[in-house]
Order: structure tokens, then C-alpha cells, then sequence
């Protein structure tokens, strides 16, 4: 079953470049996914009184046009593969006004226990209420990271309150925001110029929590312009927190 919902961009998601920010469109995507739940009777509420939770396990974002400032944006989000404790999740931003196509994405959402965090079986009931749609994947390109072609940017920060969602862990879109910043230092380029980020989330970061970002640029195997390889990993332990394969617009594309 696929559900729309339309959201107006206001000027504080705006950024210097006059578009919205990367981060900011993850965050729609986070309402959107909330919106459908709610829709099919399954809101915060709950999931409370179930002690469950749905986090995401990975997430590939391709930005094909823009979105600025009073925009309405059309996202429409639907079920395209469940499997027993996860399932994927589509997403399209349209632009009514235009027709403009803005972005589309796909999210690996696993149904877990809230406490532990271990995976649940998803119940028949959210199966039946989210009625699934096999094989309508939003055709998204693929770009993967190659050899290497340049020097590791280390970029360091330490979590904060008010990077940290309900569960108490960093928000997901905070890595966009995290892998932006450290992309645009080690480039030289403008966060206007990634055109897609594919992220797998491995662990939570907590408040408190020391990272280093690692950004390289790559030779990608199937992809003319770059790809850079990104890694947030713990400071002391050095564990893997989130991997990111970044496609960046040639130069000759730079805003």
C-alpha cells in the first residue's frame, strides 16, 4: 500500500546554497515513514506499549533536483520487500508545481526489540496493515566506492544532546549531516554537489561518544564522476559506527 503525505520546506532548512540540506530531506523520510505507521494504526503509542521499535539499517539516497525554500513536496512512500524481521522501504519526492522529480531512496527498516535492540519477527498484523508491494523497488542508480586515489580526511566531533532521538542514540539524519560536513572539508566542494549517499548503520553512537570521520576519494568501478569512501568510527575502541559510499557531481558540475 503506498501512502503520500506533503510537507512545505521552511527557511530554516534552507542552506547557504539556497537549497534544502541533505540531512533535512532525511528527516522527511523519517516523517514519512512515522505518517504511514500512523496510517495503518501502528503510531508511537504503539510501539510503546509493544516495546518495539523499527531502526534503520541502512539507507541509499539519490538527489536528482533542488528543493527550496516554500516548496510543497509530494512524498510518497510504500513497502517493496519484508522478510522476517526487515523490510525495504521506497521513497519519492515530487515537486507538485513543476513535476519536478526531487530525490528518491530506499530504507532497510529492522523491527526490533526496544530494550535490547535484537531483531523481533514483524507481526502479522503490521504485515497485513502495511500490505507489502514485491518488486516495485524506485529504480535507483548504483555507485559503489573503488581503489583509493587520494589521501584519508580525518575529521573529529563528540555527540551531542541535541544530535541524540528518543531512543537515546544519535538521529540517522545526523550522519548525513556529519558526512556532509566532512565531504565538503576534504573536497573543497559544496554539499550541493553530492549527488547520492548509500549508508549502512553497524551501531549507535551515544552522547558522550568520541568519532572520527574518514573521507577518501575513490576510482569508482561502475561510475564515471567520484565516489568517496566515508567511515564513522568510535575514537577509543575504533569500532565501525556507519559506512558511507558518497557519489559527488564531476567538477565540471560544481555550482
Amino acid at each position: 500500500m503506498r501512502y503520500h503525505c506533503q510537507v512545505q520546506i521552511r527557511n530554516y532548512e534552507i542552506g547557504p546554497d539556497g537549497a534544502l540540506h541533505h540531512g533535512q530531506l532525511m528527516r522527511l523520510l523519517q516523517y514519512a515513514a512515522t505518517y504511514a505507521s500512523d496510517i495503518a494504526g501502528m503510531d508511537s503509542t504503539w510501539y510503546t506499549d509493544n516495546r518495539t521499535a523499527w531502526v534503520l539499517r541502512g539507507l541509499r539516497a539519490e538527489y536528482l533536483q533542488p528543493a527550496y525554500e516554500n516548496d510543497v513536496i509530494d512524498i510518497e512512500t510504500w513497502l517493496s520487500d519484508v522478510r522476517r524481521v526487515r523490510g525495504n522501504r521506497e521513497y519519492v519526492l515530487h515537486r507538485p508545481k513543476d513535476g519536478q522529480l526531487i530525490a528518491r531512496a530506499q530504507a532497510d527498516w529492522v523491527y526490533v526489540d526496544r530494550a535490547s535492540l535484537a531483531p523481533l519477527r514483524i507481526p502479522a498484523e503490521a504485515l497485513a496493515q502495511f500490505k507489502h508491494e514485491p518488486g516495485t523497488a524506485s529504480g535507483m542508480g548504483l555507485w559503489l566506492a573503488g581503489e583509493p586515489t587520494g589521501e584519508v580526511y580525518l575529521h573529529e566531533r563528540s555527540v551531542q544532546h541535541h544530535e541524540l532521538d528518543m531512543m537515546r542514540h544519535v538521529n540517522n539524519a545526523v550522519y548525513f549531516d556529519w558526512f556532509e560536513q566532512a565531504y565538503a572539508e576534504a573536497s573543497g566542494m559544496l554539499p550541493a554537489t553530492i549527488a547520492g549517499n548509500a549508508i549502512e548503520f553497524m551501531r549507535g553512537a551515544q552522547l558522550g561518544d568520541s568519532v572520527v570521520i574518514h573521507t577518501q576519494r575513490t576510482q569508482s568501478p561502475n561510475h564515471t564522476t567520484p565516489v568517496w569512501r566515508q567511515e564513522i568510527r568510535h575514537r577509543q575502541s575504533n569500532d565501525l559506527i556507519a559506512v558511507n559510499s558518497l557519489l559527488s557531481l564531476s567538477f565540471a558540475q560544481r555550482p
